[in-house]
């Protein structure tokens, strides 16, 4: 289980009253910021980062906000839901497979 930062951008850029839709995905938060940072924002203007709205969990700049979403790996999946998906894939394999792979039923 990990963390990555989901960068949304204002769908309108002309005035900034569109709606905010995902732009991109960055491993680390710096590398978010920075990438921001170097954009334009809202009708060509300066980027800047709007603090207010860091103390709720998302970081808010001109016409762009950063998100956090967890991505979980099969390995970090619960213990039952592996049990189940080494089940559901044994019991796929004929009886000829499960000697050859050593199985025992």
């Amino acid at each position: 289980m990990s963390l990555i930062y989901i960068v949304n951008k204002n769908a309108d850029f002309t005035e900034g009253r569109g709606p905010m839709v995902f732009y991109k995905a960055f491993a680390t938060l710096e590398d978010a910021q920075k990438h921001i940072m170097e954009l334009p924002g809202i009708y060509g203007s300066t980027q800047q980062r709007d603090k207010s709205l860091s103390k709720v969990g998302r970081e808010w700049y001109n016409g762009y906000e950063i998100l956090t979403a967890t991505v979980y790996t099969y390995e970090s999946a619960s213990s039952d839901y592996q049990r189940k998906v080494k089940e559901n894939a044994l019991s796929k394999l004929t009886a000829e497979e499960k000697l050859i792979l050593g199985i025992k039923e």
